[in-house]
């Protein structure tokens, strides 16, 4: 315990923690067909648990200073990103969506932009500490026992303190608006148009609109299928959720249903139920679910 809190409070040597928090480096595949890897930097398993459990006792504060702008962290969270995104299209059907992607999020992302941040948060200031203990050093990469680079910027993925890290980094360009050029400013961050797309559903892209931004949606023959997948849910017109989900049949304009499908449907639906129910959402969420709820029963039972 002694050990823990020294580490955590950084009064251990500063050579320690360099070394301690050294990557060993581990390839991962990047897609099933196996034609690219991804370096993943994996930590020590004690470090790791120390960073949980540190983590773990500030959660409600991290919550309520990232809510609702972001929902990584809360309780049911991508569950309440899914419906209530789906919900909204559906009230608004003249609302638009944008998914956007950051480049190299979790490796570029700027250390000190983060210690900023928690040393301004009354909640979490108490944290400034740790954070720029364990984000100071270099991150050593190492493989086989042999020092194969360094990292001076970004995060660990894997690392339990990361998700919330930079979380809390790009909290407050999310308050104050997405612009490309605050991120790139304080974050060290670059969009990626060619990975963000939007979702409207009708209508064709702006001619102002940025070089490498696309249509969301699933290409069928002649035909867009508007759409995007939301935490591996697709959210869109029927014809793209038949289609992608694979849960129902498209046949002859998508719109007939096989009885198993509806059935599974169905069980979807009053399995998400009950985990919103147990999980007391607030009323804002519930309502939403609420039209969410109504919109898939109508076009699973018509009539």
């Amino acid at each position: 315990m002694a050990y823990g809190l020294s580490y955590l409070n950084g009064d251990l040597p500063p050579w320690f923690y360099r070394l301690w928090l050294s990557l060993q480096i581990v390839p991962l595949f990047k897609s099933d067909d196996k034609s690219d890897v991804r370096p993943l930097g994996v930590r020590n398993r004690l470090l790791r648990l120390f960073h949980k459990e540190a983590m773990k006792q500030v959660k409600p504060e991290i919550r309520e200073y990232l809510e609702p702008q972001q929902l990584g962290q809360s309780q049911s969270g991508p569950a309440k990103l899914v419906f209530s995104i789906s919900g909204m299209l559906e009230l608004h059907p003249d609302f638009i969506c944008i998914k956007t992607d950051l480049k190299n999020c979790y490796s570029e992302q700027n250390k000190r932009s983060l210690v900023d941040v928690l040393r301004n948060m009354e909640d979490l200031s108490h944290m400034t500490t740790f954070a720029a203990t364990v984000l100071s050093p270099e991150s050593s990469l190492e493989s086989q026992g042999k020092v194969m680079g360094t990292a001076s910027e970004g995060l660990v993925q894997g690392d339990p303190a990361s998700g919330a890290f930079q979380a809390i980094g790009l909290q407050p360009s999310l308050v104050t608006g997405w612009f490309s050029a605050e991120i790139k400013a304080r974050l060290g961050l670059d969009l990626q148009w060619t990975k963000s797309q939007i979702y409207c559903k009708e209508g064709d892209l702006p001619e102002n609109a940025t070089p490498g931004l696309s249509l969301a949606g699933e290409q069928v023959g002649d035909s867009l299928l508007r759409g995007m997948m939301v935490y591996g849910v697709p959210i869109g017109t029927p014809q793209y959720r038949n289609v992608v989900s694979g849960d129902r049949q498209a046949l002859s304009g998508f719109g007939l249903l096989s009885d198993s499908a509806s059935v599974k449907d169905l069980a979807t639906l009053c399995s998400t139920l009950y985990i919103l129910y147990v999980n007391l959402w607030p009323k804002s969420w519930t309502i939403t679910f609420g039209i969410y709820l109504r919109q898939q029963l109508a076009s699973t039972f018509p009539g």
